[in-house]
Order: structure tokens, then sequence, then C-alpha cells
């Protein structure tokens, strides 16, 4: 059996190395739900000649009366043509773009003659037709629409949200009994395009149908959130008589926030007038202890706090301090926190069902409110099989989040990772400068967060493993492990690691990927370390610009603390051999300060 584990880790270990370096794949439904979801629907082609084209052989299906000549104009990307299909439709005549109505859609329901654009076999020609339908306002289509949207036929993922989005705004209660029946999807972004063309019926008629689809969202709350916005303000939600509606506004912003920070602008925030709710989300976690309308006005406070010194005055900050007396008042009442316990013990026993934003604040709340009651029922949920991705990333950074039995949970945490990938294996691979497609996405995605995760817990276990992290052939792991060991060593300087912390700098700086370079500078500059100054140095010829800018920054900062000496005799040096004319330039002026 010896022998058999050996030939079999060593198979292993040859396949890893033969491995081709992986190109990253994205689903093709998941990259047309990006592009729809960031803003790029409507931008024009700039070949005008293909435009003209395209008009020529819709005007011409039109003249011939060919739904398969229309839909063989229609094979273009949805993304960058709506607009100028929007424009042809609009330079036909009413007759023309009634007839042009009968051609995209077929003479009944159920028909099995696919040309027709609306359930033609291509998602192009389909996810066309649908804006096009909108842009003519043919309510007709709709019964079409909801053929198409429930079928299976090839690429349905893709044009999932060209129609949805279609019997949104086309409006009617087929539309709205068909839509509302897609908000259980197992797709997330099937479920989220469901969500987002809902939200374009009046707020009464779809309010109770947002809210469910909310308080049962943890994968896609940030998409789910951003979609649902655009047309209902969070304000709507909350000022709602029914205790639900108003949970579901509550969680609308934890998703808002979370989307202004990872996925969307930083403005969402703002634009969706989320910042103005602070007052009602406190008041209304003071009525009922509510776990969501508790954390989320945690959420916005910790977001107005970061704010408060660039975009409100003196009078703005005295009223947030206020809101913040109100809210901490609230997070020290035993009634939230037993609530917080049981709704975790519940979730441990399965004695009975949970909304999933329920259980997903009462993880979070117990991380940010230190709850060592809590530590041993996340431990037991970390163990459980059945967990969303949501719930275990918020188990994994609330248990870390926790005083006490530090050395017992970095541990677990550690053990946990190990089982899902091997580390080993990994840091036997030559390290990619660039980015990985990782095929256990899931259990990298989790790799990564632990290593976050263990910047809070100091122990041995947590630096073996981290500095193990620092050899994976991933770039993004191996920065994390660093920003996590750097995050220890500020908090004390005094701890054990297997090299001194100017080495492991150093390594840094001359890893290939620019992420760890940049990783290391952030933390030379923090640190102050001042020895490291002709190691930084090389870094201002960096291709990377981000590199290059972030390495002069970062001797420009050194010599504002102190060193200043040093740094301009070692830039008097290096200037000399630099060509590009703007760093010259950014050399001259720290030069002259």
């Amino acid at each position: 059996m010896e022998l058999l584990s050996k030939l079999i880790s060593t198979t292993r270990k040859i396949a890893f190395y033969l491995k081709e370096k992986p190109n990253i794949k994205i689903d093709d439904h998941v990259l047309e739900h990006m592009l729809f979801y960031h803003g790029l629907t409507g931008t024009s082609p700039e070949n005008e000649k293909l435009s003209r084209m395209v008009k020529s052989d819709i005007k011409e299906a039109l003249t011939r009366k060919n739904s398969s000549e229309l839909s063989l104009a229609l094979k273009l990307p949805p993304t960058l043509w709506e607009e100028k299909l929007k424009n042809i439709i609009l330079s036909l005549t009413y007759a023309e773009q009634q007839f042009l109505v009968k051609l995209l859609l077929p003479p009944e329901l159920m028909s099995k003659d696919n040309s027709y654009a609306v359930i033609h076999k291509n998602w192009q020609v389909r996810a066309n037709a649908a804006n096009m339908l909108v842009i003519l306002k043919a309510k007709e289509a709709v019964p079409f629409l909801i053929e198409s949207l429930n079928s299976d036929i090839a690429g349905g993922a893709q044009s999932f949200c060209y129609i949805a989005y279609a019997l949104g705004k086309l409006q009617g209660n087929e539309s709205k009994e068909a839509l509302e029946s897609q908000l259980t999807h197992s797709d997330l972004w099937l479920r989220t395009d469901a969500a987002g063309s809902l939200s374009y019926f009046q707020f009464d008629m779809v309010a109770n149908s947002l809210a469910i689809a909310l308080l049962n969202e943890d994968e896609a709350l940030d998409y789910m959130a951003y979609a649902i916005s655009r047309q209902h303000k969070p304000h709507k939600f909350l000022l709602s008589a029914s205790q639900k509606i108003a949970k579901a506004g509550g969680h609308l912003i934890s998703g808002i926030i979370e989307a202004a920070q990872n996925s969307f602008n930083s403005n969402l925030v703002i634009e969706t007038e989320s910042h103005l709710c602070l007052t009602d989300l406190i008041r209304l976690a003071k009525e009922d202890t509510s776990l969501i309308l508790a954390n989320a006005a945690i959420s916005l406070c910790n977001w107005l706090s970061k704010t408060e010194q660039k975009d409100q005055g003196t009078e703005g900050a005295s009223e947030l301090e206020k809101h913040k007396i109100t809210l901490n008042e609230i997070l020290s009442e035993n009634s939230l926190k037993e609530n917080i316990l049981r709704t975790l013990k519940i979730a441990v026993d399965g004695s009975s069902a949970i909304p999933k934003a329920e259980l997903v604040h009462a993880i979070e709340l117990a991380g940010r409110l230190n709850l060592s009651e809590a530590q041993a029922l996340l431990i037991d949920l970390l163990n459980k099989n059945n967990l969303s991705d949501a719930e275990l990333k918020q188990v994994i950074v609330s248990l870390g989040l926790i005083a006490g039995n530090e050395d017992r949970i970095s541990s677990l945490l550690v053990d946990y990772v190990r089982k899902l990938i091997n580390i080993d294996e990994r840091s036997q691979l030559t390290k990619s400068k660039q980015p990985v497609y990782e095929e256990n996405a899931s259990g990298t995605r989790i790799y990564w967060l632990v290593l976050k995760t263990l910047a809070n817990l100091p122990t041995a276990s947590s630096i073996s493993f981290l500095f193990a992290a620092l050899q994976d052939y991933a770039p993004d792991k191996r920065s994390c492990a660093l920003e996590s060991i750097m995050a220890i060593y500020e908090k004390d300087s005094q701890i054990a690691f297997p090299k001194p912390i100017d080495t492991v700098l150093k390594e840094a700086l001359k890893d290939s990927a620019p992420m760890m370079q940049l990783a290391s500078i952030l933390s030379i500059a923090r640190l102050n370390r001042a020895s490291l100054i002709d190691d930084v140095l090389p870094l201002i010829d960096a291709q990377e610009n981000t590199v290059s800018k972030e390495a002069l920054s970062c001797l420009e900062n050194l010599g504002k603390a102190g060193h200043q000496v040093n740094i301009k005799n070692a830039l008097k040096d290096k200037y000399k051999s630099i060509k590009e004319e703007h760093k010259r330039k950014r050399v001259m002026d720290i030069l002259q300060k």
C-alpha cells in the first residue's frame, strides 16, 4: 500500500508539472451577463459600413416578407447592437414597423418553424428580437417571449437576460407571472435577471415578490441589488408596512454596499440614495431587533464613516455620531444577541428552515459583535456540508473575528483548506506572473479567504501555512499570504517568523507577479522599512505602470517619514539611468521637495 501511495503521488506531481498553462475561461452566459450588467448594452459598433449593410438586409427581408432572411440579419452581438437596431427601426415607416413585428413572431405558439427570430435556434437572434420587440412596443409578443424564455433551446442562458427584461418592459400580468416563476431558478444569473426585470413593474405590484427574492439570495446579492435598485430605491422597501418587505430593504442596502465595494462603481450607494436610509434602518432595527436591519445599519455606518471626511460637513458627522450611539445601544441588547444565537442553533440543528438572508446576517453579526458564545456554533456550521458559498465564507470570516481559542481556530481553518486543495502540489508548479484559471474555483476561493482571515489569527499554525502559501503558483494567493503576514507583523513585530521580515519583502519585490511586487511595496512604505530603499529602486523601471508609480510613491513616503537624505541620494544616482520622461519628471519632483 505504501508503494502504491508513492506511485500515485509521483504520478500526480508529474501531471501537475506537465500541465499546460491554462487559459482563463468564463462560461459564455456568465460573460454575456457581465457585459449586460456593466453597462455595455447599447454601445454602437464603429463600423458604419456594417451598420448600413444590416439596415439594408432588414429592409430587404421586409420587402421579400422573409422571416429567415430577417433572422440571418440579426446574428449580431446584442450588447453592441441595441442602439443601432433602435435607430434602424425608428427610420422605418409605421407600416414597415408593424410588418416587422409579424416577421419576428411565428404565426402561432409552439410553432416548430424556428426561422422566426423570437424562437430562433441562435441565441443572438432571439436576444436582438426581444430588444426590437420592446422598441416596437409589441405587447402581442409577450406569449412568444414567455415561450422563448422557458425553452431549453441552445444558448438559452445567454439570451435569457434580454428576453426577461423585454417582458419586464412590455408589462402585463402574463409577463409578471412568468418572471416570478423564475425567481427560484437554480442559476444565480437567471434569478437576478428575473428580479431585475420585475423591478420595471410598479412597486406595489411586485414588492412582495422582490422581497422574497432578496431574502433568499446570497450568492448574487450584489448583482441582484444593483438590478433592483436601478428602478426601486431601498427607501421604498424600508417605508413599507410589511416587516418582510422592510427587512428585504435592509438586505438590499447590504447588497448595494457590497456591490459598490466590489463589482460596481463606488458611487452606487449615493446613486441609489442608500446613504440617506440610516435613520430608517436604525428605527426599524430598534423596533424589532431584526438581524438583517441591524447588520445593514452597521454596514451603512461603516460606509458613512469612511466618507464623512470627504462628503459631509461637521453637521453630517455629528448626526452620524448620534446614530452610532443609538446603534450601539441596539447592538448591546441581550435580545439581539439571543436572536443571533438562536438563529445559529437552528441552522446547526436543522430543526427548521431559515431565510438565507437571516442566517448570513446572523453569522456576520456574530463576528462583528465578537460574540464568544457563537464560536462553537460557527465551528459546527463549518463542519456542515449543506452551507452555501456565501454562508461558508461568512463563517470563516466571523471565526477570524471572535477573540479566544486562536490556536484551535487557525488549525481548524488550515485543516479545512488542506482538504480542499493540495498546497504542496501547487507549490511545486512554476510561479505564474499573471492570474491563473483555477479548475477548483470554489475550493480556491475558500483557500484565498482563509489566507486573508489568518491575518487575525497570529498563531504558529497560521504563520506556517501563510509562509507555505508564499510558494503557491497563483499570484493572488501569494500576495494574499504576504498581506496577512505583514498584518500579523504590524500587530506584533516580535513574533517568530521562519525568515526575517526584510528577507520576505525582498523576495516579494523580485517576484515576477506585479501584484506581489505591489503588496511588498505598500508594506515597505507602511512599515517604514528604509533598509529596503535600494531594493525598491529597480522597480521604478517596471513595465507595469502601477508598480512603477507605487515604487516612486513608496520612496517619496519614506522620505517624508524621516529618510529624506537617503532617498535623495538614491534617486540622484537612479535619475541618470531613467529613460522615460514622465518617470524622470516624477523623480525630479521628489528631489526638489
